[in-house]
């Protein structure tokens, strides 16, 4: 019978009013994510914490952290929980705190949204500021329940600040980009071409 009532409500997330609160509520699970990893609890442990933050992630769910080159899973060591214990979380990394963000949510079922996502890190440790952008690809699923969980969250530190949209007249230095055109002194400089954003 879950199974039914479950695809019911798969069935009833086909129009444009549900996507965009589906859009809205997959943006409200990012920040309640980033909320977890970035606030410190101060009678609760690290483990205690991290729990709280896999509780953001379904059962089957798979990440690979910003500063981690580990697939994890929550069933097999070492888990999701022990990345935000051990790790990247604001228990561990008293300071840290997310400075800057850009999301791109979009529908790839009725139940299953990604979020390709800018987020600018910054932290202030023994009086050294740091600061590092992550390029984060989450895919939320939603639950017979209605809540959405991360299934797949793979993070990637890009070292730059968060990116503007490239247009034709922007100059881009750091690898070469498609129909790239001109040289400026004895170093290449390539202006990008397209493709567009729609």
């Amino acid at each position: 019978m879950a199974n039914i009532s479950c695809r019911i409500t798969q069935l009833l997330s086909n129009n444009p009013l549900t996507e965009r609160r589906n859009i809205q509520a997959v943006k409200d699970a990012t920040v309640e994510f980033a909320t977890r990893v970035t606030t410190t609890i101060p009678t609760k442990t690290c483990e205690e914490q991290a729990a709280l933050i896999d509780e953001c992630f379904d059962n089957d769910a798979r990440l690979r952290g910003t500063v981690s080159q580990v697939i994890r899973k929550k069933t097999s060591e070492p888990t999701i929980k022990d990345y935000f214990s051990r790790y990247f979380s604001q228990c561990n990394i008293p300071s840290l705190k997310i400075t800057n963000t850009n999301f791109n949510i979009r529908k790839l079922a009725p139940n299953l949204y990604e979020n390709l996502a800018y987020v600018q890190f910054s932290s202030n440790e023994d009086g050294i500021a740091k600061q590092v952008t992550a390029e984060m690809s989450f895919i939320f699923r939603k639950n017979c329940s209605g809540k959405w969980l991360i299934t797949l969250l793979d993070s990637n530190p890009i070292y730059e600040k968060v990116p503007d949209e490239l247009r034709p007249e922007d100059v881009f230095t750091l690898w070469s980009l498609k129909n790239d055109t001109r040289e400026i002194t004895d170093e290449k400089v390539f202006v990008f071409q397209g493709p567009f954003r729609q």
